[in-house]
């Protein structure tokens, strides 16, 4: 059985965000599967309700 990875994407500029899904599609082609938040806050929300594989994080959030 093949299972989708999970990635949580916390960016809060979508041209980035849209980038960052490109390069995911290279690596993994259709076998992921990707969650954004555009702010840690609502990151912090989607860890609570949804277990992830891989976090990517953007390091210059506003609220953080």
């Amino acid at each position: 059985m093949n299972e989708k990875i999970n990635i949580l994407l916390v960016e809060d500029n979508p041209g980035d965000a849209r980038l960052i899904d490109i390069f995911l599609k290279e690596a993994f082609g259709g076998g992921y599967v990707l969650s954004i938040a555009e702010d840690l806050t609502n990151g912090l929300a989607q860890l609570k309700k949804n277990a992830f594989d891989i976090i990517i994080a953007d390091l210059s959030l506003p609220d953080s």
